[in-house]
């Protein structure tokens, strides 16, 4: 189904992990995931020379920031134990933040394979348990492919922003 034109809301938005391969994914919707946000920015070269008065920039390396607050449930709470253990091991995870269901043509959003940088809890007196997760990109190559993060649509083939971008036309 193609999606509508109309404002998005925030609750109606997707965050996922992935538990397979980048080339061969199961995606896990993080349902409990609250306040979920990503930084998208870029570093600056400074380029500039006796030509000008001005200071001059072009942008350099890009940064990404995924964060989220999640509310974890005692007992079994499978997507935590996840996220948990890698932060622990060091293991990279592939996120997928989308502005609707990733079945969804048209969906989009990032989708980088991070590495779990910070797992904050917070105990408010009147509120649930709130763990503030932040991940940033890491290093991770498949079948000798560097997977770069990259802004993912849903249906397309997503060639136009990695190069190590899946050929599928239906998406991971």
């Amino acid at each position: 189904m193609a999606l509508s034109e109309k404002p998005v809301i925030g609750k109606d938005c997707k965050l996922y992990y992935n538990s397979g391969t980048h080339f061969s994914p199961t995606w896990i919707e993080i349902e409990r995931a609250i306040n979920v946000s990503a930084s998208i920015t870029k570093n600056e070269a400074d380029v500039s020379s006796r030509q000008s008065g001005w200071q001059m920039v072009m942008g350099a390396l890009k940064v990404l920031e995924i964060t989220f607050n999640y509310r974890h449930i005692q007992g079994t709470d499978g997507t935590f134990a996840a996220l948990r253990a890698a932060f622990f091991a060091g293991t990279p995870v592939q996120f997928l933040m989308l502005d609707a269901p990733r079945t969804e043509n048209g969906a989009e959003g990032i989708l980088a394979f991070c590495e779990i940088m910070n797992m904050n809890p917070g105990q408010e007196l009147e509120g649930s348990q709130e763990w503030e997760i932040t991940a940033k990109p890491t290093y991770v190559r498949e079948t000798g492919i560097l997977i770069e993060p990259m802004w993912y649509i849903q249906g397309t083939t997503n060639t136009t922003t990695t190069s190590a971008a899946p050929t599928t036309t239906t998406g991971p």
